[in-house]
């Protein structure tokens, strides 16, 4: 109940000092969130449904180079599919390049990446 309810909620307002700002941009920081943290500064809405066999997640990313965008990942059969519709101006080759890259390295079958 309580992770539904992080990730229905607003992202929330964190104030820091610029010590703890310095602190946060070292890996060790970072890494200390959980995911429960990340994910409502990072998406604004999602949703998922799947079985056994396939399923699919549907993401709408409120921060970072993709705020904005909509991000579609679907898998069956153990192949993955990727959609991104993406804000205007968003270099698509480079961002269809880096997931393919990343997916690739992560030994995941990719059938498909579309950025547009």
């Amino acid at each position: 109940m309580a992770r539904q309810t992080a990730q229905l909620a607003p992202p929330p307002v964190v104030q820091t000092d610029a010590t703890q700002q310095a602190a946060l941009a070292t890996p060790e920081a970072r890494a200390r969130l959980s995911l429960e943290e990340l994910v409502p500064q990072l998406v604004k809405k999602i949703a998922w449904s799947g079985d056994a066999r396939a399923g699919t997640v549907r993401m709408e990313l409120g921060a970072g180079d993709l705020a904005g965008s909509t991000l579609i990942v679907s898998s069956e059969s153990g192949r993955i599919s990727v959609s991104v519709r993406a804000p205007a101006g968003t270099d698509t080759a480079a961002w269809s390049a880096r997931l393919a890259t990343r997916l690739q390295e992560r030994g995941l079958a990719v059938d498909s990446i579309d950025v547009s």
